[in-house]
C-alpha cells in the first residue's frame, strides 16, 4: 500500500511495532518523545502485562558516572509502591541504549486533559488534588525528589486516577546537563530553584500548588518558557485562585497560596499537610503536619463531631446510676463516725442552747453559730463532734491562712460573755466553756456547781474519782478540779474549772488525749510541691505571653470561673452576716489567688497542648466557646462523669477495706450543717478542676523534657502523688497511687474536660456525707452531690446523642450523633 509521508523534521522511531528487545519486551506502538528520551507501549512477556519503556538519550550512556548516578536513583525509585505513582519496573540495556520499563497507564497526562477540557470540576479536582498529594507524599517518604513536578509528568488513567510520573528524572538530567538544581520546567521551578540554592520537599510542595493552581482554575500560574521569565516573577504571587474562579472553597484558595510562598519555610512541610488542608480534611492534622500551633478556633473544631451512639449513651447513664448506688452502699460502711448520727444540727443546738443558759450564759446572744469537727483519739479511731457557740457580738473568725473558718476555736473564746460546747453525736457534753462577764457569772457568786454540768457527759457520776488538775483552763477562773472514770472503755479524764461557783470551762477527754482534724495550716511537702508548679508556670507563661502565644481570652474566662468558685465557696463557708473589713479583704485576698493560680497555670500549659496535643483540648476549646450542647463536648463531659463516679469507688472501696480515713480521704464535716454550706461544698468542689490543670501542664513540661509519652506519664504520676498522695500509711499511698494513675489516664484518653468532670464527680461523691438514707437529716451533701453529678450526666447525655436531632423528633432506637471520634493522646 501506499506509505504515508512523515511529518517534517519528526525523526523515524527507533524500534518498529513487534520488535522483541532482549527476549522480553514485544513493541506495541511508539507514545511519545522529548527531551528525556523516547518512549514506547510494549508488552511484557514474562509476566504478561502492559509496560512503557523509557529510553533515555544517548549522552547517559557516554558518562559512566553519570550512568550510575541514574541508575542508584531508579533503583531507589523502584521502592515506591502506591496507587498514585508509575511503578518502576526494571531496567534495561539494548545496543548501548539504557531503558526503564515502567507501569504502562492508559489515559492522558494532566497537561493533555486540562487543554482539552479546561479546569476540572470542583469536586472532581479535589480527588484529584488529594491523590496527587499522596502520591508525593509516598515519593517522599522514600527519600525521594520528583524535582520537575508540572502537570505533563502526571498521568490520568482511564478511570480517572492520578499516577505521578518520571521521579528522580529530572534531578539526574540536572547533574548530567551541568546546571546543578535550575533543571526541568522553568514555570513549574520554585523560587530557590531559580536561584540554584538547595532543593528540599519544599521545592516539590511549590510545584505541587502551581499544579493544584491550574487544576482548579485552567490557567497556569507562572507561564515561563525560559529561566529568565521565570526568575522575573519569582518574587511575585500570582493571581488569586477565586479571580478566575467565582465561589471557589476558601480552603482550596488558601491550600495553594501556602504552596506558593515564596520562603520555603512558610510552605507547609509536606504533602500530607497540604492534602489535610482541602475541603474535607483534617485542618489540625494539617496545621500539626506544617509545624504550626493550630489556633484555639481550630482546636474547637478538631475532633470531629463526637457524640455516642443512643444505646452507647444510655448503657453510661445506667452505668452512672448503678454507680451512685453502690457509692452509697460503700460509704454507709466505710464513713464510721457517721454511725450514732440520730439528733439533727436543730436538735442539738437547742440542747446545747439550754445547757448553757442553766449555767448562767446570756439567753439572747448577738451572734450565734454551729458545726461539725471531727476528733481523732489516741487509739487511731475518730469520733464527729458538734459545736454551737454564741457570743455578745458577732462572731468573725481569725482568717490566719489555713485555719477552719467559725469553728469552735475560731475566734478564740476572749469576749467577755462567749460561750459555748462541744457535744458527740449522741448529745453527750464533751466540752463547755464560758468567757465570765457581767451576765450570769460574777465573782463570790452562789453558782450551781458540778453536778448538773457533769450529768450532761453521760459518765457515772458515782464512779468519778478526784485527781490533781492539770490541764490550764482557757478563761479565767478562781478553781479548778479534775475527775477519772477509769470504768469508761477508753478511761477519760475530765478537767475543769470554775468562778466563783459558776463553771467557766469543763472538758472531756480520753486518756491518752485527743486532738481536731483542723487546726492550723502547716506545711508539707504538697505545699512546697504546689508552690513550685506555680513558679514554674509562671516562668513558661511570661514566655507565651511575650512570644504572642496562648488563648488569653480562654485564660481570662478560667481565671473568672476560679474567682467564682473561691468567692462562693468563701462567703458560703463564713458568717455570711458579717461585712467586716478583715472578712472582706480575706475573701478578696483568697479570690485574686485563686484567680491568679487558674490563669496562670491554664496559660502556661494551654500552649504547649494544643501545640503537641490538640484534641486533648477539643471539646474545653468548645466549653470555653460557648458551644454547650455540641455532640463531643457532651461525649466527653458523660464519659468524664462515668470515670468520675469509678473513681468515687476507688476511694469509698479503698476505705472500706483499708479503713483509711484521714488526709486525702477527709470528707469536711461542716458539710453536715447542710444548707447553703451544702451547696457551698458543691460549688468547692469545681476547684478540682484546677488538679487536672496541673497535671496536664505537669504532663506537657515533663513530655518536652523527656521525649518520651510513657515516661512523662510516670514522672507525672510520681509527682502528682507527692502533690496529692496521702502519706499518712503505706495502704493511703498506695490508694492515691491508684486514683492518679486512673486520672492520668482519663486525661490521656479522653481530654481535659473529661478530666476536669471525673475529678469534679469525683469530688461530689467521695467527698460528701454519701449514704442510702437520702432522707436523714445529714444526707443534704449526698444528695446536692448525687443532684449534681446525675445534672451533669444529663447534660452529657443530651449534647452527646445530638440535641438538635432530639428536639427534631428523631426515633427512639435510630443512631444518634456522628461516629465517635477518637482523641489523640499524648
Amino acid at each position: 500500500g501506499p506509505v504515508r509521508p512523515r511529518p517534517r523534521g519528526k525523526a523515524p522511531a527507533r524500534f518498529l511495532p513487534g520488535t522483541v528487545l532482549v527476549d522480553r519486551y514485544r513493541i506495541v506502538a511508539p507514545l511519545g518523545r522529548g527531551g528525556m528520551g523516547e518512549v514506547y507501549r510494549a508488552d511484557d512477556m514474562k509476566l504478561g502485562q502492559p509496560v512503557a519503556l523509557k529510553f533515555l538519550p544517548a549522552s547517559l550512556s557516554d558518562d559512566a558516572e553519570r550512568r550510575q548516578r541514574l541508575l542508584d536513583e531508579v533503583r531507589l525509585a523502584r521502592q515506591v509502591a502506591h496507587p498514585n505513582v508509575c511503578h518502576v519496573w526494571d531496567v534495561g540495556e539494548v545496543d548501548g541504549h539504557d531503558f526503564l520499563a515502567m507501569e504502562y497507564v492508559d489515559g492522558e497526562d494532566l497537561a493533555s486533559l486540562l487543554r482539552r477540557i479546561g479546569r476540572l470540576p470542583e469536586d472532581r479536582a479535589v480527588r484529584m488534588a488529594r491523590e496527587l498529594c499522596a502520591g508525593l507524599a509516598a515519593a517522599h517518604d522514600e527519600g525521594i525528589l520528583h524535582r520537575d513536578l508540572k502537570p505533563a509528568n502526571v498521568m490520568v488513567d482511564g478511570r480517572g486516577r492520578v499516577k505521578l510520573a518520571d521521579f528522580g528524572l529530572a534531578a539526574v538530567a540536572a547533574n548530567l546537563e551541568g546546571t546543578d538544581v535550575r533543571s526541568g520546567t522553568p514555570a513549574y521551578m520554585s523560587p530557590e530553584q531559580l536561584a540554584g540554592r538547595e532543593v528540599t520537599v519544599r521545592s516539590d510542595v511549590y510545584a505541587l500548588g502551581l499544579v493544584l493552581y491550574e487544576i482548579f482554575t485552567g490557567r497556569v500560574a507562572f507561564p515561563a518558557k525560559t529561566l529568565a521569565e521565570a526568575a522575573e516573577r519569582s518574587e511575585t504571587p500570582p493571581s488569586s485562585p477565586s479571580s478566575y474562579v467565582a465561589g471557589l472553597d476558601p480552603a482550596i484558595e488558601r491550600a495553594i497560596e501556602r504552596c506558593l510562598e515564596a520562603d520555603p519555610a512558610l510552605r507547609p512541610s509536606s504533602a500530607t499537610a497540604v492534602a489535610a488542608s482541602l475541603p474535607g480534611g483534617d485542618p489540625l492534622a494539617a496545621a500539626l503536619a506544617a509545624g504550626e500551633t493550630p489556633s484555639p478556633e481550630l482546636v474547637a473544631a478538631a475532633g470531629g463531631t463526637g457524640g455516642l451512639r443512643l444505646p452507647v449513651a444510655l448503657a453510661a447513664l445506667a452505668a452512672i446510676g448503678a454507680g451512685i448506688a453502690l457509692a452509697a452502699w460503700l460509704a454507709d460502711r466505710g464513713t464510721p463516725y457517721l454511725a450514732g448520727l440520730d439528733k439533727p444540727p436543730e436538735v442539738l443546738t437547742h440542747e446545747a442552747r439550754q445547757l448553757l443558759q442553766e449555767n448562767g450564759a446570756a439567753p439572747q446572744p448577738v451572734d450565734r453559730a454551729h458545726g461539725f469537727v471531727v476528733e481523732e483519739l489516741a487509739d487511731g479511731s475518730s469520733r464527729l463532734l458538734f459545736w454551737y457557740r454564741q457570743s455578745p457580738r458577732s462572731l468573725v473568725a481569725d482568717m490566719a491562712f489555713g485555719a477552719e473558718p467559725l469553728s469552735f476555736g475560731n475566734p478564740p473564746a476572749a469576749v467577755p460573755g462567749m460561750a459555748g460546747v462541744q457535744l458527740d453525736a449522741g448529745g453527750r457534753l464533751v466540752e463547755y466553756v464560758h468567757v465570765p462577764g457581767a451576765e450570769g457569772v460574777t465573782e463570790g457568786g452562789s453558782g450551781p456547781g458540778w453536778s448538773s454540768l457533769l450529768g450532761q457527759t453521760g459518765l457515772d457520776l458515782e464512779r468519778l474519782e478526784s485527781l490533781e488538775p492539770q490541764a490550764i483552763p482557757p478563761v479565767f477562773a478562781d478553781e479548778r478540779v479534775a475527775w477519772t472514770s477509769p470504768a469508761e472503755d477508753p478511761p477519760v479524764r475530765v478537767e475543769a474549772a470554775s468562778l466563783g461557783g459558776w463553771p467557766v470551762w469543763l472538758v472531756v477527754r480520753p486518756e491518752g488525749g485527743a486532738k481536731v482534724k483542723a487546726g492550723p495550716f502547716e506545711p508539707g511537702p504538697s505545699v512546697y510541691g504546689f508552690l513550685g508548679v506555680l513558679v514554674l508556670a509562671a516562668v513558661v507563661a511570661r514566655r507565651n505571653l511575650r512570644l504572642e502565644r496562648g488563648d488569653r481570652v480562654g485564660a481570662r474566662r478560667v481565671g473568672a470561673f476560679g474567682a467564682f468558685v473561691s468567692v462562693v465557696g468563701f462567703l458560703l463557708g463564713t458568717n455570711m452576716r458579717v461585712l467586716e473589713p478583715s472578712v472582706v479583704f480575706i475573701g478578696v485576698a483568697i479570690s485574686l489567688f485563686f484567680t491568679m493560680t487558674f490563669w496562670l497555670i491554664y496559660l502556661a500549659l494551654e500552649p504547649i497542648v494544643r501545640r503537641r496535643w490538640p484534641n486533648t483540648l477539643a471539646s474545653w476549646t468548645r466549653l470555653l466557646s460557648g458551644r454547650f450542647f455540641d455532640p463531643l463536648l457532651g461525649r466527653d463531659l458523660l464519659l468524664g462523669v462515668v470515670a468520675g463516679v469509678a473513681l468515687a469507688l476507688v476511694e469509698l472501696a479503698g476505705r472500706l477495706v483499708t479503713g483509711i480515713d484521714t488526709g486525702q480521704w477527709s470528707i469536711p464535716p461542716q458539710l453536715l450543717v447542710g444548707g447553703w454550706v451544702a451547696a457551698g461544698g458543691v460549688v468547692q468542689s469545681f476547684s478540682s478542676i484546677l488538679a487536672a490543670f496541673i497535671a496536664l501542664f505537669l504532663l506537657a513540661v515533663l513530655r518536652q523534657l523527656l521525649r518520651t509519652t510513657w515516661a512523662a506519664v510516670l514522672v507525672t504520676l510520681a509527682l502528682t502523688a507527692v502533690l496529692f498522695g496521702d502519706f499518712a500509711s503505706p495502704a493511703g499511698l498506695a490508694l492515691s497511687l491508684v486514683f492518679m494513675a486512673v486520672s492520668l489516664g482519663v486525661l490521656v484518653r479522653l481530654g481535659l474536660l473529661a478530666a476536669a468532670a471525673a475529678l469534679t464527680v469525683h469530688h461530689l461523691l467521695a467527698h460528701s456525707f454519701m449514704t442510702t438514707q437520702l432522707t436523714a437529716w445529714y444526707a443534704d451533701s449526698a444528695v446536692a452531690g448525687i443532684l449534681t453529678t446525675l445534672v451533669f450526666a444529663t447534660w452529657g447525655f443530651y449534647a452527646a446523642i445530638g440535641a438538635r436531632s432530639l428536639a427534631a423528633g428523631r426515633r427512639l432506637g435510630t443512631p444518634w450523633g456522628a461516629r465517635t471520634s477518637t482523641s489523640s493522646a499524648p
